[in-house]
């Protein structure tokens, strides 16, 4: 489950270090876990929302080139990555999911 609330780079970083320590016992922690996540250690979320993280900077970098100038001029970061997360996300952790081996 992905909410909106990304500020910038450093926090989700920082973000991903407290999910990897929140979960890395998450079968002992956690009642439900997320389907999205059920099954991977705390590395694996961890490498997975870094990758997550670059695909967003990547877009971000498409949309400059594609207006041709810095597109936080018109837009807020979260606005740009909580895009990325409606359009891509889902596609992007089913390729994640089938090229990482389990």
């Amino acid at each position: 489950m992905f909410f909106c609330t990304i500020t910038g780079r450093e926090t989700t970083i920082q973000d991903s270090v407290r999910i990897d320590t929140m979960t890395e016992n998450a079968s002992e922690n956690v009642e439900n876990p997320d389907s999205a996540t059920r099954g991977m250690s705390a590395h694996e979320i961890q490498r997975s929302l870094e990758a997550e993280i670059r695909e967003m900077e990547k877009y971000k970098w498409y949309l400059g080139e594609k207006l041709q100038h810095d597109p936080l001029q018109d837009r807020s970061l979260n606005d740009i990555y909580c895009e990325w997360i409606d359009k891509y996300a889902s596609d992007f952790r089913r390729d994640w999911e089938k090229k990482e081996p389990q």
